[in-house]
């Protein structure tokens, strides 16, 4: 697909606002993404918000995905491929889309410092449907308390290790022997 501004280069950057009820699409090159007329005419609660600092963020974030390769300090940059789906973490970089789940494994050190500025914890902690909140509450103290027992047992506190022990009988629903 062809950039929507300059209708000569290739289209990677994919843009969609809504304004009220008019949603506006853009598919634009690199060099019409960076320009410097773009004004996406953004506001919140009524000011304006500064395209100038959203600019600069666009640019930050557009040059960790779009770097050229030879800003790789001179080293050539390793070809990244999924061994499960074949998928490209250049094709990634301008899809934002992975191709199978084996690629999370794949490019995880590609993907950790990405994931950390988009979310603050690399586990969900946001709310979840109520019918599911008990199972996931205890399965998350199931986890803490296994990797205790091994702290514990580890120590050679086989005392705290055995009352851990039973807590985790208790929760996952076993007898526990006296």
């Amino acid at each position: 697909m062809k950039c929507s501004k300059c209708n000569i280069n290739d289209a990677n950057v994919y843009i969609e606002q809504q304004i009220g009820s008019q949603m506006k699409k853009m598919h634009l090159c690199n060099e019409c993404a960076f320009a410097s007329d773009m004004n996406f005419g953004l506001s919140f609660m009524g000011v304006p918000v500064d395209t100038h600092k959203l600019d600069q963020a666009f640019k930050h974030a557009h040059n960790f995905w779009f770097a050229p390769d030879n800003a790789n300090y001179g080293r050539p940059k390793p070809a990244l491929t999924c061994t499960a789906c074949r998928y490209s973490f250049e094709r990634f970089k301008k899809s934002s889309l992975l191709g199978c789940a084996v690629c999370y494994d794949e490019f995880k050190s590609e993907l950790a410092p990405v994931l950390t500025k988009l979310q603050p914890a690399s586990r969900h902690i946001g709310k979840v449907p109520k019918s599911l909140e008990e199972t996931l509450q205890k399965d998350h103290e199931l986890t803490e308390l296994k990797a205790a027992l091994k702290t514990a047992i580890d120590k050679e506190e086989y005392e705290e290790a055995a009352k851990i022990r039973d807590t985790i009988r208790t929760l996952e629903g076993g007898q526990v022997n006296a």
